[in-house]
Order: structure tokens, then C-alpha cells, then sequence
């Protein structure tokens, strides 16, 4: 085993025992220096295929910074979008947590400078390393955002899947999104959502035992999902304090 690996199999082996990192390794958490003494951290957008992580990217970023990639054979390895100016030292610390598996796309959203966004692999694929790979990357993230589309968000499959991929993490730390609302506006109307909304978030709540029913943001291209999407903007797109990081 090279040394470079050695840090990978102690996480590996402290994940699975749900045991404490050496002193060493702690610096390897949702927070880490980067280039210009800002602390840097990462935003996870998790969820199955077609769901629209890539689409929650770009209205994240305000800009097109993701292809989508709906068609074809979906999100398999973790893609890291980063600002120009911290690529280095993100790639050097997912290098060391899942060496091989990410790709790095350098963006120069300055809103985002501080943020790294990460779509990562479709967790409903018929590659049984992809959920492991969430779970992996869950304990180095300050924001994990769960993505489930309207369609899809009462079926029993992308719940047992979000059950498990919630092991790896405080379930009370995520962040709960409903993608293509505006197909229920076109079709219902808009007081439809918060109807929809109210009933995903009692299926969370019963799911992940959650001490209450959790804020559900429901994004999409109607404009009267805007509000919901400023608000989540607002959420991950502004910069922490170092304290902040450290203690989330």
C-alpha cells in the first residue's frame, strides 16, 4: 500500500466502526483552508438519475456551470464545481477521500468562491459503489442537499435509498429539495406545491425520525418558484465565518 492510501483506509476503517478520526486527519472535515486563507467548504447534491442536480447547479450558480446530463448514463463519479482559484487544493483533498472517482470543473462565479458544489453519482444506478461513494463524502459536508423530483418523491425505492445514504450523516444536517415543481403549477396551480410539499415533508419525517417536520424547497422553472429558490441560493451561496464552519 502507497502512504498516499494510508489516510483513505483510516476512514474508511473509522466510517465503518462509526469511530473518531486520529487528531491527524481531523483537518479533513466539511472545512479546509484554501487558497487564499478562506475557508472553503462543500454543498452535496444527492439523488438519482434525472432528478436535476446538474439543473439545481446552475440555478445555485446563477449561471450555466453543469451540463445536465438527464440523457445518457447519468452522474457516475463525484463532479466537483469549484472556483478557479481553490481547484488545486480541492482536488488534493478529494484525491485523499476518493481518489480516482471525482472531476474537477473550475467556474468563476464569485459568489461561489467560498462554495464547492457537488453532484454526486446517481445514487439509484446499477453501480452498488455510488451509495457507498455518497456515504463516504457525507461526514466532509456542511451542506447535504437531498433531490427528489415531483414525480417521483413518494416512491418507496429513492426512500430506502435516502434511509441508507442518511447513515453517513446527521439526517438533522440535510437539506430537503422537490426539482421540476412547475410540472404540478402548469397542471394544478401553484397552491398544489405547498400541499405537496407539507405531505414530502411528513414521508421525511417518519422516514429519518426527525424531531420535526423539515423545510422543503420546491425549485423549478415557474416563477413562482423563485422565492424558494433565492431562499436556498441565500442558504449555501453566502460565506461563513471559520467558527461557524468548525463548529457545523
Amino acid at each position: 500500500m502507497t502512504e498516499a492510501r494510508l489516510p483513505e483506509l483510516v476512514r474508511d476503517v473509522a466510517f465503518a466502526c462509526d469511530a473518531p478520526l486520529p487528531e491527524v486527519l481531523e483537518d479533513a472535515s466539511a472545512a479546509f483552508q484554501g487558497n487564499d486563507q478562506d475557508q472553503i467548504y462543500f454543498v452535496g447534491l444527492i439523488g438519482g438519475k434525472d432528478v436535476g442536480k446538474s439543473t439545481l447547479v446552475n440555478s445555485l450558480a446563477g449561471e450555466a456551470i453543469a451540463t445536465p446530463s438527464g440523457h445518457g448514463e447519468g452522474t457516475r463519479q463525484v463532479l466537483a464545481y469549484v472556483h478557479q482559484t481553490q481547484s488545486e487544493h480541492v482536488s488534493k483533498m478529494l484525491s485523499a477521500i476518493i481518489p480516482g472517482k471525482f472531476s474537477i470543473h473550475a467556474h468563476s462565479v464569485d459568489s461561489l468562491r467560498q462554495q464547492v458544489l457537488l453532484d454526486l453519482p446517481d445514487i439509484d444506478s446499477v453501480f452498488v459503489d455510488h451509495v457507498q461513494t455518497t456515504r463516504k463524502m457525507l461526514r466532509h459536508m456542511l451542506f447535504p442537499i437531498w433531490v427528489q423530483s415531483i414525480e417521483k418523491y413518494a416512491d418507496q425505492r429513492p426512500a430506502e435509498l435516502l434511509r441508507q445514504v442518511a447513515a453517513g450523516n446527521d439526517p438533522q444536517n440535510f437539506i430537503f429539495v422537490l426539482s421540476k415543481g412547475d410540472l404540478v403549477v402548469r397542471r394544478e396551480g401553484p397552491a398544489a406545491l405547498q400541499e405537496l410539499s407539507q405531505d414530502h415533508a411528513r414521508r421525511l419525517t417518519a422516514l429519518l425520525a426527525l424531531d420535526a417536520p423539515p423545510r422543503v424547497f420546491v425549485t423549478g422553472e415557474h416563477e413562482s418558484l423563485l422565492p424558494d429558490l433565492e431562499q436556498l441560493r441565500s442558504l449555501v451561496a453566502r460565506d461563513r465565518d471559520r467558527d461557524l464552519i468548525r463548529q457545523s
